[in-house]
This record gives structure tokens, C-alpha cells and sequence, in this order.
């Protein structure tokens, strides 16, 4: 008797704790306290606890059971449980069943809780999915209005990281648009004017604001004067042969000969007689329909693509906009592997052939331009961040490539910069008037306007709701050669 009560006291002692561990995590499942979240989890050191005591129960119970069967005899077992129960055989099987069902129940309550933990988060979260992303998309479902701080976790319940939403002030749609990061400026033209930062559209006020620069009209001052020199790019073995490309540039032959630019003998520009040759992969890709004469500033841009086979020639100059001048659509040549035997403009391979003449504004783009981008900024200077554009050289009195490949060149020979540009700088040599109309006559207010801004009160003409101005040549009586200027804006300020 004293041996049972020592096995039913370690039995029961054991138990005792193992339902101690256990019950404070299943009273939710029982539903005898109501359900929370997030729910109570069992720990490590718990989880040991119950695997331990687990194993002990069925351990013991083995080693319990295995003594009765060698203890018995003449089916003394089957006679002992076959009497009338008491409560010692009772809570004795009650002990043993425990003890085999401890594991499973163990399992179970780890996988209701888990299982419970997922449902709740995904029921608390589902009506707010993809509300607030790390993308684009925002809490009032408009492009660009609010912003997130971090949302790496989504979907997540509490835990170290949170997220703050910042929904942006918006005054009215019809500010959409008006500034924002892309080139459209204050005054609506291409190009003309900048931006600081502006990272924040449609927004109210805050933090974040945006300087407006409206720039003058275009700011290209010098070109290259060449006298037998030449610019090298970069060191010289700069490669401008990608599979696809546009190479540019203006030029101005005092005499109508020799290599405006070229990098390896099947790769460079050359005049034959009054018109331009191109060997593109091969002599004689190309030939403009174009005769140039000597004394005129000429845009050229030759461009390519071997994936399509075409190889086009751009022709403009300052007066009219490039057109196609030159086409091979059956071009089966190739660029991308001729290499460099040495990279010049105003000159070709290895300094052969170099003319004599102005060249201005030499720009490299890896991707083969349209017509029509060729005609949007031909005559305008670009910043040097231009979709495909690699390398750029405005010369405006040095030899910066402000592209992003930065292929810094050098003058080679006799060369100087000079005052004479093909577009912008100091303009046209006639003089440009602005007149009023006012008391059925032209009245003057400029007499001759000047690069940047020219501001001159008005008020004195101010005495209708119509107002009405002109620009004029200073010389419009005999004049034989035809000059042009560039407007940017003209704006009327008036104070209340």
C-alpha cells in the first residue's frame, strides 16, 4: 500500500503541474474567459516543461503497468478491474489516459493557438489591405497625394514597426499638374526654366517647397573656331558605337572640305565634293541630299539602328528645322563592333582631315532618335540628363562632357572659341523694338531688347481692358537678310 500511494503521488504531482502550464493557455478555447488578442503564447521554457512532464507520464505509466503485468498471476488483473471499482483503480486509469492523451493535446492546443492567432490578424487586417502600401498608391486611392514613412511589414500585427500616414493637404484638382518634377515649367514652354525640389505635387502647405527659376532664352555663347585643330573626346578611345545611337552636331565650313567628326575609318563623316558622306560600318553608307556652302551654320545628326537596319541622316539649320535629309532602310552595317581608332570632332580618325570651321554643341545619345525629338531641342541647350543622351559638349569655351558618361575632352592643333554660335548667344546683329498701341499709334518702350529680361513700366497706356504690343526689327526698310529672335514670354504685372 505505502508503494501505490508513493506511484500515485508522483503520478498526480506530475499532473498537477502539467495541467498548472497548460490551463492558462487553453481557458480561451474553453471559453472560460473571453477571447482576446493578441492571445496569450506559450514560451519556450513552458513548452519544455510540457514535453518533459509528457514524457514522464508515459515513462512512469509504462514502467507502472509493466509491474502490474509481471506482479499478477492467474488473471489476477483481469479479476482486480473485473470487482467492483474504487477510487484508487479510478483515478489510477484516469492518470494512465491522461498521460498517453497529454501529447496530443498538446499538439492540438499548439496548432489551435496558432491558427487562432492568423484568423484574428487576417480578420482585423483584411478591410485595410493595400489601403497603405510602400507603392504609389495612398489612403484616398489619387496618384501622388500622401506619403508612408515605413511599411516594410504589412499585414503584421503589433510589432516594433509602425507606419505613419501623412495624407497631403489638397486644395482643388485644378492645381494638378500646374508644377510638378517633370520639364513642364512656369510659363508652359519646353525647357525654359527649373525646379529645386518638388517631390511633394499637389501639395498644400508644408515643408517641402519649390523654387521657380524661369531662365533667359537660350544661354549657348561660344562654338569651337578650328584653324587645322580639333577636339579629342575624352582620351580618345571613347566608343560611340552602341547598336542603336544618335550622334549630332552644328558645324560651319569656311571652306566645304574634309572629316566634320570620326572615330575608326568605318565609323566617321567626310564631305565628297559639296555634299556629306557617311561610313557607317562600311565607305559610303549614306550621302546627304544636301550641298552645303561655305559661311553657313549647318545641323546635322546621323542616326542608327542595326536590330532595324536604318540609317538616317537630320539636316536643319538656323532658320528651318532638321528634316530628313538621307535614309537606308536595307542598312546591313554595323558600328557596335568597329572599335576606336581615335574619337574627334572637327577632325576624324587619328586627327585625318581636319577642317576648317566652327562646330558647336556635339552631343552622343545611345538610343537612335525620331525626327521629331531631333526638332524639339536642336536649337536649345539641354542640361545633360536627356533620355539616351551619354555624352555632351556645348563648348561654350571648354571641353566639359556634361553627360553623364563625363568624357571630358582636350583641343588638339590650332583652335580658339569664339562669339559666332549657331543659335542663342548675342543674337542677331539688327536691333529688336517693342511698341505699345495707345491713342491710335505705335508708341516705343524698347528700342532694342537685350538677352534675359527687359522690364519698362506701362501704366500710362493702361486706360482700357485692351493692350496690345509688337516687336519690330530696328531695320525693316531695304533689308535684304532676314533675322530672328527668341521670345520666351511677355508678361503684364499689374498691382491692385
Amino acid at each position: 500500500m505505502k508503494i501505490a500511494r508513493i506511484h500515485y503521488a508522483v503520478l498526480g504531482t506530475l499532473t498537477v503541474i502539467w495541467l498548472g502550464v497548460i490551463l492558462p493557455h487553453i481557458k480561451q478555447t474553453l471559453f472560460l474567459e473571453p477571447i482576446a488578442f493578441p492571445r496569450q503564447s506559450i514560451n519556450h521554457l513552458e513548452s519544455n516543461i510540457l514535453i518533459t512532464i509528457s514524457f514522464l507520464l508515459i515513462f512512469y505509466s509504462f514502467l507502472l503497468g509493466k509491474k502490474l503485468l509481471i506482479n499478477s498471476s492467474n488473471n489476477s488483473i483481469q479479476r482486480e478491474f473485473s470487482s467492483k471499482p474504487n477510487k484508487k483503480k479510478l483515478a489510477l486509469a484516469f492518470i494512465i489516459s491522461l498521460s498517453i492523451l497529454a501529447p496530443f493535446v498538446d499538439a492540438y492546443i499548439y496548432q489551435q493557438q496558432n491558427q487562432n492567432i492568423t484568423l484574428t490578424i487576417l480578420d482585423l487586417f483584411s478591410n485595410f489591405y493595400h489601403y497603405v502600401t510602400n507603392d504609389a498608391s495612398n489612403i484616398d486611392n489619387n496618384l501622388d497625394e500622401g506619403s508612408s514613412t515605413n511599411f516594410n511589414a504589412q499585414k503584421n500585427g503589433p510589432d516594433s514597426i509602425s507606419d505613419e500616414i501623412i495624407e497631403e493637404y489638397i486644395i482643388a484638382e485644378d492645381f494638378e499638374d500646374y508644377v510638378d518634377i517633370s520639364n513642364s515649367n512656369v510659363d508652359g514652354s519646353q525647357d525654359i526654366g527649373t525646379h529645386s525640389n518638388f517631390n511633394a505635387q499637389q501639395s498644400g502647405p508644408d515643408s517641402t517647397l519649390d523654387i521657380l527659376t524661369e531662365q533667359n532664352t537660350v544661354s549657348n555663347t561660344h562654338s569651337l573656331d578650328a584653324t587645322g585643330g580639333y577636339i579629342l573626346v575624352g582620351d580618345g578611345t571613347t566608343d560611340w558605337g552602341s547598336t542603336s545611337g544618335t550622334i549630332s552636331f552644328w558645324v560651319q565650313w569656311d571652306t566645304v572640305a574634309n572629316r566634320p567628326w570620326g572615330q575608326h575609318e568605318n565609323m566617321e563623316t567626310r564631305i565628297s565634293g559639296t555634299n556629306l558622306v557617311v561610313d557607317w560600318g562600311a565607305a559610303g553608307s549614306l550621302t546627304s541630299t544636301t550641298s552645303f556652302t561655305a559661311g553657313n551654320w549647318y545641323f546635322i545628326a546621323i542616326t542608327w539602328n542595326e536590330a532595324t537596319d536604318t540609317l538616317s541622316m537630320y539636316v536643319g539649320d538656323p532658320s528651318t528645322s532638321p528634316i530628313l535629309d538621307a535614309q537606308n532602310t536595307v542598312w546591313t552595317g554595323a558600328v557596335s563592333t568597329v572599335g576606336v581608332t581615335q574619337n574627334n570632332f572637327m577632325a576624324a580618325k587619328s586627327g585625318v582631315n581636319p577642317l576648317d570651321g566652327h562646330g558647336d554643341d556635339l552631343r552622343y545619345y545611345d538610343t537612335d532618335r525620331s525626327l521629331a525629338e531631333a526638332q524639339s531641342d536642336y536649337n536649345t541647350e539641354l542640361t545633360g540628363s536627356e533620355t539616351g543622351l551619354r555624352s555632351y559638349f556645348k563648348l561654350n569655351n571648354d571641353f566639359d562632357d556634361i553627360g553623364p558618361d563625363n568624357n571630358d575632352g582636350s583641343g588638339v592643333g590650332s583652335y580658339a572659341f569664339s562669339t559666332d554660335t549657331p543659335f542663342g548667344g548675342g543674337g542677331p546683329t539688327e536691333t529688336i523694338r517693342v511698341d505699345v498701341w495707345y491713342n491710335s499709334a505705335w508708341n516705343n518702350v524698347f528700342t532694342d531688347l537685350s538677352d534675359g529680361w527687359n522690364n519698362v513700366t506701362v501704366v500710362s497706356y493702361l486706360d482700357s481692358s485692351t493692350f496690345t504690343i509688337r516687336f519690330k526689327g530696328g531695320t525693316e526698310t531695304s533689308d535684304t537678310t532676314q533675322d530672328s529672335w527668341k521670345i520666351d514670354a511677355s508678361l503684364l504685372h499689374l498691382w491692385g
